[in-house]
């Protein structure tokens, strides 16, 4: 009988001539072994699970300990791995073991992780600048007569990463888990072979990661005298992250649907700054679920066909709508990949290594200092006038499109800071003579409180999204119930004359439909019931379809929830157990599948899950649910819970309290 070493090993020796074999072939031949694994490790299901393994391992200490005592080298080993365990924690890693100066850590455990791949090899490049960044601060350190000898070392660091089917039980007498099987050797052994300083991947890896970071093949490489020869990559840097957060997370996948027109408007402004080589403004209105962000999506399809422009992308973080300057903050903070959760010192050197592609040294010292305490990139403590930061942004996005036509989209732009905005206009004004793009997708909201938006001494563009007429909700609706066979027209005409046009209201609907079990799910196919949406009553508005389904929700969910929304639209489980006064987070879960709430990886706090509301309706709806002296009473708690997690990983609390403080005396 076959083993599950031998299929997995077979699994492994197909993928590797995926490139000679061609991508149909390997996949119908992996498919049914890897039915075939699955059918042999059914019995044993808890156990086995398809896991991304990070092994790193650091060199250098045994140098070190020439001039230290062992007590200075213990706790600079110390002080090393919690930063690097810290890496590990926020991109969702779990840490299985430490085995001398290494480390192995695990991707995947929690269900439906789609993205381990990415955050695994996310945090190798992490690792690896933490650890360059503390060995600059090590040789500024001052240990005595020995300090000029420290000088002269450094840590080093290589890192494997592979993933694969992993053993995940107690092992022997051990009555804790751990990993066990091929996957994880192969990852030791991938570390082994990698440079110093790099990451090396495995083909499992490098194939959904692919489109994210530039990688450089090698030759293949023997692991195993039972294994063929691997492909591996050196992974060399991230790529941008523009369009990143507007990715689509629908299982779905939609045409573009009565946005011909507006697609067309979007691409001829991005020809006429090409044509021209000056400033363009597109601003890009539609109410709340309207398809904004849809049309970004296939314009990004476009851009990708056409010529070469580059793009940036930044949008308001739902939880720091109240921080000067938020919206240019991440415009930077998402090309530069400087994560919220992470120490001055690496945002610092992410900055600066960015930057050094278009200035000298000399000027990326100053534009980091500047840029670092106007926009609380960093730990800079520099003071900064408005219009001294003003003009370091538009020294960096001017060098930006020089070196090359780019487009900068700005997201949610109804929640920017009156800073954000004057900085834009005054932007759009002294980049006048470079092609920069700005597309700045914003709800009606922005133009009732700003009708002159933007104040420009040249016309900019506007383009209204309304809603989508009958014709296109029809096409739109086939789209998303394709595997519905005979869809019945008054069902049809009655989800049409309901949903207005707009492409969100439709999708909820469709969810609401189906917790109703008008739309069901048969083992065949979906299915739905003409009859039962004629005896439901359907809400007329989006806000009325979310509230609706919020008082549907058991008693203790909506308290959950309501707890949940006084913290903001990003909660954390601890705070949210301490309000509701007991622990709750077993039910979070449940409202992350009923599409309320959502996990996200790299929490504020790391010893708390972070989650934050799927849409802002969901907070409102729940926040307004409550008396006002119950949320005065709850923000106070608020406050006291935040007051209690000082330190300097959270180096924005005191923006949170600020903001917890004045909504406690606002309400």
């Amino acid at each position: 009988m076959v083993t599950r070493q031998e299929l997995e090993r077979a699994i492994v020796a197909i993928e590797e001539r995926r490139t000679v074999l061609g991508a149909q072939v390997v996949d119908t031949a992996v498919a049914a072994l890897r039915e075939k694994l699955a059918s042999l490790l059914d019995s044993s299901a808890d156990a086995y699970k398809f896991l991304t393994v990070l092994v790193a391992d650091l060199s250098g200490f045994t140098a070190m300990s020439e001039v230290m005592d062992a007590e200075q080298v213990r706790d600079m080993i110390d002080a090393m791995w919690q930063r690097l365990d810290h890496v590990i924690h926020m991109w969702g890693g779990a840490v299985d073991k430490h085995l001398g100066d290494g480390v192995i850590a695990l991707f995947g455990l929690s269900e439906a992780e789609e993205d381990a791949a990415e955050r695994a090899v996310q945090a190798a490049l992490d690792m690896l600048l933490e650890l360059t960044v503390l060995n600059e601060r090590i040789q500024q350190l001052d240990y005595g007569q020995f300090g000029w000898r420290l000088n002269r070392y450094r840590l080093q660091m290589r890192v494997g990463v592979n993933a694969g089917p992993v053993y995940w039980g107690q092992v022997g007498s051990r009555d804790v888990n751990t990993a066990v099987g091929d996957a994880v050797t192969i990852a030791q052994q991938l570390e082994s072979l990698a440079p110093v300083g790099g990451t090396l991947i495995s083909e499992s890896v490098y194939r959904p990661i692919q489109e994210l970071f530039e990688v450089k093949p090698l030759m293949p490489v023997t692991v195993s005298a039972q294994i063929p020869p691997l492909p591996v990559y050196v992974v060399e840097h991230e790529k941008s992250a523009a369009f990143g957060p507007l990715v689509e997370r629908s299982d779905i996948q939609t045409r573009l649907i009565g946005r011909d027109m507006a697609l067309m408007q979007l691409q001829q402004v991005v020809q006429a700054a090409l044509d021209g080589g000056f400033c363009q403004f597109v601003t890009v209105v539609g109410d709340v679920g309207v398809g904004k962000s849809r049309l970004l999506r296939e314009f990004r399809r476009l851009l990708q066909m056409g010529p070469e422009v580059a793009v940036w992308y930044g949008r308001i973080q739902p939880e720091l709508t109240h921080v000067p300057y938020g919206l240019l903050r991440d415009l930077l903070a998402q090309q530069f990949h400087i994560r919220h959760w992470q120490h001055g010192h690496v945002a610092h050197e992410k900055l600066s290594r960015g930057l050094a592609v278009y200035f000298s040294s000399h000027e990326v010292d100053d534009l980091v200092r500047k840029l670092g305490s106007f926009l609380a990139l960093t730990d800079s403590v520099t003071a900064v006038s408005e219009q001294d930061g003003f003009a370091a942004v538009a020294k960096v996005l001017t060098a930006v499109a020089q070196n090359q036509p780019t487009l900068l989209v700005l997201d949610d732009v109804q929640h920017a800071d009156v800073g954000s905005l004057a900085c834009l206009e005054y932007l759009a004004d002294v980049c006048q003579d470079v092609p920069l793009i700005f597309a700045a997708l914003t709800r009606p909201d922005l133009l009732q409180s700003r009708p002159n938006w933007p104040q420009l001494p040249w016309p900019g563009e506007t383009l209204t999204l309304s809603p989508l007429n009958s014709i296109d909700t029809r096409h739109l609706l086939h789209d998303l119930l394709q595997d519905v066979p005979n869809l019945p027209l008054p069902a049809l005409d009655m989800i049409v004359a309901s949903t207005q046009g707009n492409a969100l209201f439709i999708k909820e609907l469709l969810t609401y439909l189906t917790v109703h079990e008008v739309l069901e799910q048969t083992d065949e196919a979906r299915r739905l019931h003409s009859g039962r949406l004629q005896a439901l009553a359907v809400p007329t508005t989006l806000r009325g379809l979310y509230w609706t389904r919020f008082t549907q929700l058991a008693e203790e969910e909506r308290a959950v929830l309501q707890k949940a929304s006084v913290i903001g639209p990003v909660f954390w489980t601890d705070a949210l157990c301490t309000l509701v006064g007991k622990d709750v987070a077993s039910l979070l879960p449940g409202l992350e599948q009923q599409g309320i709430i959502r996990l996200r990886h790299g929490a504020y706090f790391p010893d708390s899950q972070e989650y934050e509301f799927q849409h802002d309706w969901w907070q409102k709806i729940a926040y307004e649910s409550m008396p006002l002296s119950a949320r005065v009473r709850l923000h106070r708690q608020v406050v006291d819970w935040l007051s209690r997690q000082m330190g300097e990983l959270f180096p924005r609390l005191p923006l949170f309290i600020a903001r917890q403080q004045a909504l406690a005396q606002a309400t």
